[in-house]
Order: structure tokens, then sequence, then C-alpha cells
């Protein structure tokens, strides 16, 4: 398996920054204690959209386009203090499957295990 690229290789292969942008911006991210794409869009780089697809890529998860509404069962399956202490926004049921957006797929406080059951529905999140 190869190993993970990091977010700033990512966007500099996609065209949005150049190294020389990456590696600024990537001194500054050490310095503040900001994370990476933070800095870049704080610095007018790139935008939250692009960010958040390059993460897509990298974690290997699908982008969910947050302006499409959320199943109305979905959202009543979810506790709004679960959602909010998560990070996470139910947005729908597929094959019977709890469909999740994340802020960030690879926040280590996002800690509820991957089959975890839903207000006693049987819904497991993906």
């Amino acid at each position: 398996m190869m190993p993970k690229k990091q977010l700033g290789e990512m966007l500099v292969e996609a065209g949005l920054i150049t190294p020389r942008l990456a590696e600024y911006a990537l001194a500054v991210s050490r310095t503040t204690g900001a994370r990476l794409g933070e800095t870049l869009e704080k610095l007018g780089l790139v935008t939250d959209r692009e960010i958040a697809l390059a993460v897509a890529r990298q974690t290997g998860m699908p982008f969910a386009d947050l302006s499409e509404a959320s199943q109305p069962e979905a959202l009543r399956l979810v506790p709004l203090n679960f959602a909010q202490k998560h990070s996470v926004l139910p947005l729908g049921i597929e094959d019977g499957r709890l469909r999740l957006a994340c802020e960030d797929p690879a926040n280590p406080q996002l800690s509820f295990p991957r089959n975890f059951v839903f207000q006693g529905m049987g819904y497991n999140a993906p």
C-alpha cells in the first residue's frame, strides 16, 4: 500500500498552489499551530471547498456537497448534542446505512465506533 500523500503535496499536484507556497504555508502553520488547510485558506491561497475535496481524496472518503438538503429521517436519528460534539451532519440513509458528513475525517476526537447504532434504529455509521 502506498503511503498517504500530504495535503500540501496534493494541492501542488492539482495545480492549486506552487511548491514554494506550500512550504511557506507549512512554515506558517508550524509557527501558529494551525492546520495547513486552515493556513492556506486564511492566506487566500485556496478555498475551503478545494481543501475539502483534497482531504476527501486523501482519506478515500466521498466528498459531500452540503448545499444539498439532508433527509429528514436521517436528521431524526442523530441527537443534536451528539452531532455537535462530534461535528457530524446526518445526510441520508442509503442501503440501510446512515450517511454522515464530518468536518475532518482524520480527527481523532471523532471516536465513536464505525458500527455505532443510532437511536436503536439499526442504522450503522458508514
